[in-house]
């Protein structure tokens, strides 16, 4: 982010006294710029830095450094104000009116009126959005690495967070294996090739811009893999992204070169196609796919390949082959990084009900039935279906508690090579009575013939 004296050129000359009363700096300059600079120059001195530093309480510099601890120094407006309240942004004669640096709403506006905190609008992976941040040369000369707790406090004003280096994916990781564990298969490679034929030999006319129920059922009862109708538009999706299926006219046809192409590859080649589809594909929505979630079409969209990237992004942190908590691991993203699918930290504008009591999911406190749900349908299904995971279970039926990474997901996560194994040899059986045998280890173009 910016230098402390282009920050101070955002604000107006009142709001620059207020400042540098904060810090009893005398302002007796009537032009903004000038004023910016002095403040600066003396903001930036190092025993004037520490001196105000001291003069704050724990909780206010816990939160300065956190945010200091962030990458740039800074943090999207929504989630800063959800740990430390909100900022009002006021003109001078609002300020002169409500004067919030005297009875600032909580530990936000007490760094912010003090010229710790500045807003600024930047990029961010949902949009442009507004950041809170800290300078970076005055972050450089505040002494964060001083405690300096006031033991007059009470209990109920200290930071109710960990310190950035205490709160890292390590809590995350399980030693313990779970004790019933579902091994990830390709059988999602096995599937889109029935699919491939199916459409080969019956030409699939599209209702109302979909497949017809019947046709879905028909090519489900056929699947080597779970028979789940999600798992079937995945298959849908990324056969129509990867070009082995097109539709003409309302008609979902195979394209015969490029799913020759496909299905002569090795299985390990083609787990890794459907792997890099499903990274950034938007034609599959893991969010529309929740089941006891009934997404609105009302205008709003989300942007599917980012909940892809914040899970390959904060698995990337574990960096071993263990089992990790799934409860733990969204709690995590919860924590770190909650508004990773919300363009500006928007929890209002998504029209989603709750299909069992019919109400509106709306506003951070519906964070775990949304988000939460997302990020482990996810991992249960997609991450998967492809082979990426195994599941662990602590009873033979029971929910997923934890996942681990196969050699699939380890390259996905970049953590290695992509695996590229010869497939074993099989062969084709024709018994007495003329029924053929065609084993899953066969070329996947050999039986789809």
């Amino acid at each position: 982010m910016r230098n402390l004296i282009d920050a101070l050129r955002d604000h107006d000359l009142h709001m620059l006294q207020i400042i540098a009363n904060r810090w009893d700096i005398d302002l007796d300059v009537r032009d903004v710029a000038q004023a910016a600079i002095h403040l600066a120059d003396a903001m930036l001195m190092p025993d004037r830095a520490e001196n105000e530093w001291e003069r704050l309480k724990d909780r206010e510099r816990g939160a300065l450094q956190m945010l200091i601890a962030a990458q740039n120094h800074k943090m999207p407006l929504s989630q800063f104000t959800r740990l430390f309240g909100e900022i009002r942004q006021m003109g001078p004669d609002g300020r002169q009116r409500e004067k919030p640096h005297l009875s600032p709403l909580d530990v936000g506006e007490i760094l912010y009126y003090r010229g710790f905190l500045h807003l600024a609008v930047d990029e961010s992976k949902t949009g442009m959005q507004t950041f809170v941040y800290v300078p970076h040369d005055l972050a450089t000369v505040l002494p964060t690495h001083q405690a300096g707790y006031d033991l007059s406090e009470t209990p109920e004003d200290f930071p109710d967070f960990e310190p950035i280096e205490d709160s890292g994916l390590e809590h995350v990781v399980e030693s313990e294996t779970p004790d019933h564990v579902r091994r990830a298969d390709t059988s999602l490679v096995d599937d889109v090739t029935t699919l491939l034929a199916y459409a080969q030999m019956h030409p699939i006319r599209l209702e109302r811009g979909w497949v017809p129920e019947n046709v879905q059922q028909h090519i489900l009862e056929q699947f080597l893999g779970p028979r789940d109708y999600s798992r079937l538009l995945m298959a849908f999706s990324l056969a129509l992204d990867l070009k082995l299926l097109d539709e003409q006219e309302g008609v979902l046809q195979i394209q015969k070169n490029s799913a020759r192409r496909w299905l002569e590859m090795l299985r390990t080649q083609q787990v890794s196609q459907l792997t890099q589809k499903w990274h950034i594909t938007e034609r599959y929505n893991e969010l529309w796919q929740i089941p006891n979630l009934a997404p609105e079409e009302t205008g709003w969209r989300n942007d599917p390949a980012l909940l892809r990237q914040t899970l390959l992004e904060t698995i990337r942190f574990f960096n071993n082959e263990g089992w990790i908590g799934l409860d733990q691991l969204i709690a995590e993203i919860r924590e770190m990084d909650p508004d990773f699918q919300r363009p500006g930290g928007d929890y209002s504008s998504w029209y989603i009900r709750d299909r069992d009591t019919g109400d509106y999911l709306q506003g951070f406190e519906q964070w775990d039935r949304v988000e939460g749900a997302t990020l482990r349908f996810a991992v249960e299904g997609p991450m998967y279906w492809l082979g990426l995971v195994d599941l662990g279970h602590s009873t033979p039926d029971g929910p997923v508690t934890s996942f681990r990474l196969t050699a699939f997901g380890r390259a996905w996560a970049g953590m290695t090579d992509w695996p590229e194994l010869r497939d074993p040899e099989a062969h084709i059986h024709i018994t007495a009575d003329g029924e053929i045998a065609v084993p899953r280890a066969i070329s996947r173009y050999e039986r789809f013939q």
